[in-house]
C-alpha cells in the first residue's frame, strides 16, 4: 500500500514538473493510468472505459461515470462504441444496446464502426466479413444503405472465393467528414479509383472519385478526413511510412519516410488539423517497435519520470488534443496503461486500479 502511495504521489510531483515548461516545449501530458481499458472515439471527444468507469473530457476536467456497468450488466460484454449517444455492440447474436434500454435489440451484422450525423449515426456493419453502410435514425431505426455500382473489373486470376469478394464495392474506411459521415469506398482491384461517398443527416449521399492507388505503389491502411473535405491516408510506400492526401484534380500527393512500416495501425487529426497516427514496425531484434507520429514527424513519449511509452491506440479530442493510449516499452500484460494527450484537463492525475 505504500509503494503503491509513493508511487503516485511520485507521478502527481513529475506531472507538475511536466506543467511548468514552456508551452511549446511540453510532450504529451499524462493524464490517467490504468491496468486494462478501451480508448473510445466520439463526435470530436475522446472516452476511455476502464475497471467499470467511464472517463470524459470538457472544459471543466475529467468526468467519471457509471454508465459502462450498467450498459454491460443489461447486455453483456461487449465493445462501447460512441455516436449521438455510448452504445455496446455485442455478438453472437449480433446486437446493441444503450444506456436507457431495457433490452438489447438486434442487428444484421458485427457493428464495426460508428459516427453520429446529428440525431442520427452511420453505422459500418460486417456481414459474411464483407463491411456494408447503414443509416440509424434516433430510434434505432436501421436502414441498410444500397452499394454503389462497380466501376471496375475483377483482378484476373482470382479463384471462386477471391471472385465472390468483389461482386461489390467495399465501404473500407469510415470517417467524420463536414457535412456528414464519410465513407472510402474501394473495389478488389486497386487499378480501379476510389470513392468517396458522404451520408448526409437526411439520409442522402453524395460521391467524389479519386485517382486509383495502383500506380503510386502505396498500400493505404487507415482514413481520415479533414475539415476542409480533404481525404488522408496513412498506410506504406516501398515498406515506408507514407501519406497520401488528395489534390484538386483527384490525384494523390504522397509524402514518404524512411522508417521501415509494417502496419499504420491509427489515424486521426487533431482540433488544430495536424495529422496524428501509430505505425508498427520491426526493430534490428526483430521485435515490435511503435511509433507515434505527427505528419512525418515522430513524437517520441515517455512516463512523467521518464520511461519510454509505446503508443497503441489514438484518438483526438476537442479540449484536450491528441489522446494516446500506451505502455511503457518492454513492459508485458501485467504492467498498467497510461493515458497520454496533448493538453491536460483540469483535476488531479487519475490512477485506476
Amino acid at each position: 500500500m505504500l509503494a503503491r502511495l509513493l508511487q503516485s504521489l511520485a507521478v502527481v510531483v513529475a506531472v507538475a514538473a511536466i506543467e511548468s515548461m514552456p508551452a511549446e516545449a511540453q510532450p504529451l501530458v499524462a493524464v490517467a493510468r490504468f491496468q486494462s481499458g478501451d480508448l473510445i472515439q466520439g463526435p470530436g471527444l475522446a472516452a476511455l472505459s476502464a475497471k467499470g468507469v467511464l472517463l470524459t473530457f470538457d472544459k471543466n476536467g475529467v468526468r467519471s461515470d457509471k454508465l459502462t456497468p450498467k450498459l454491460l450488466g443489461a447486455h453483456g460484454d461487449g465493445r462501447i462504441l460512441w455516436g449521438r449517444t455510448f452504445l455496446v455492440a455485442v455478438g453472437d447474436p449480433n446486437r446493441f444496446g444503450r444506456p436507457n434500454d431495457k433490452k438489447p435489440k438486434s442487428v444484421f451484422g458485427t457493428i464495426e464502426t460508428v459516427r453520429a450525423l446529428g440525431r442520427s449515426e452511420v453505422w459500418q456493419v460486417t456481414v459474411d466479413n464483407m463491411p456494408e453502410l447503414a443509416l440509424v435514425d434516433h430510434e434505432d431505426h436501421l436502414r441498410r444503405l444500397p452499394s454503389l455500382p462497380l466501376i471496375g473489373e475483377p483482378p484476373p486470376g482470382l479463384s471462386a472465393i477471391g471472385a465472390s469478394a468483389c461482386t461489390k464495392p467495399i465501404p473500407w474506411r469510415l470517417s467524420r467528414g463536414p457535412g456528414g459521415a464519410a465513407a472510402m469506398i474501394m473495389e478488389c482491384d486497386v487499378r480501379t479509383d476510389l470513392r468517396i461517398e458522404t451520408i448526409h443527416s437526411e439520409g442522402t449521399t453524395t460521391v467524389k472519385r479519386y485517382k486509383a492507388l495502383g500506380p503510386y505503389d502505396f498500400e493505404p491502411n487507415e482514413f481520415v478526413m479533414l475539415s476542409d473535405g480533404t481525404p488522408v491516408l496513412a498506410g506504406r510506400k516501398s515498406g515506408h511510412f507514407a501519406l497520401a492526401r488528395a489534390v484538386a484534380d483527384g490525384s494523390w500527393n504522397i509524402q514518404t519516410t524512411t522508417d521501415a512500416t509494417t502496419l499504420v495501425t491509427s489515424l486521426t487529426v487533431d482540433e488544430a488539423g495536424q495529422i496524428w497516427s501509430i505505425g508498427l514496425g520491426a526493430g534490428a531484434d526483430g521485435k515490435d517497435v511503435w511509433t507515434l507520429r505527427r505528419g512525418l514527424d515522430t513524437v517520441p513519449i515517455a512516463t512523467p519520470d521518464g520511461q519510454a511509452l509505446a503508443p497503441r491506440e489514438l484518438v483526438s479530442d476537442f479540449n484536450i488534443g491528441v489522446v494516446v493510449k500506451a505502455r511503457v516499452v518492454g513492459s508485458d500484460y501485467k504492467d498498467p496503461y497510461w493515458l497520454m494527450a496533448a493538453h491536460k484537463p483540469r483535476g488531479p492525475f487519475i490512477d485506476l486500479p
